[in-house]
């Protein structure tokens, strides 16, 4: 799947907040082969996100969790930290993104 192509599919499942969430899920896609899931409370360090504020980063991911790219979850014990990971339908699209990269 080419970038523009990559782009305009989540565009169209995710809506006006559009280019938030297209960073938010890149961030989360670049992480999902790793041992550890992405936390929400770091996304807005890293650099692509630096201008976007907390609400706007909760609302892009709220959109993606809602069109099912991605899941929200807590660890046992833990009560504030929600971590981020795509789910399969996720998986599917990053992969068919990045199988070209």
């Amino acid at each position: 799947m080419r970038l523009s192509r990559f782009l305009s599919y989540v565009s169209e499942q995710v809506g006006p907040q559009s280019l938030n969430a297209c960073v938010c899920f890149v961030i989360i896609g670049e992480q999902h082969d790793r041992e550890f899931d992405v936390m929400q409370s770091r996304m807005q360090r890293h650099g692509a996100l630096k201008a976007s504020n907390e609400t706007q980063i909760s609302r892009s991911l709220r959109r993606l969790e809602e069109v099912g790219l991605i899941e929200r979850y807590k660890q046992p014990g833990e009560k504030l930290c929600w971590y981020l990971r795509l789910t399969d339908k996720g998986k599917e699209v990053w992969e068919s993104y990045s199988s070209l990269n």
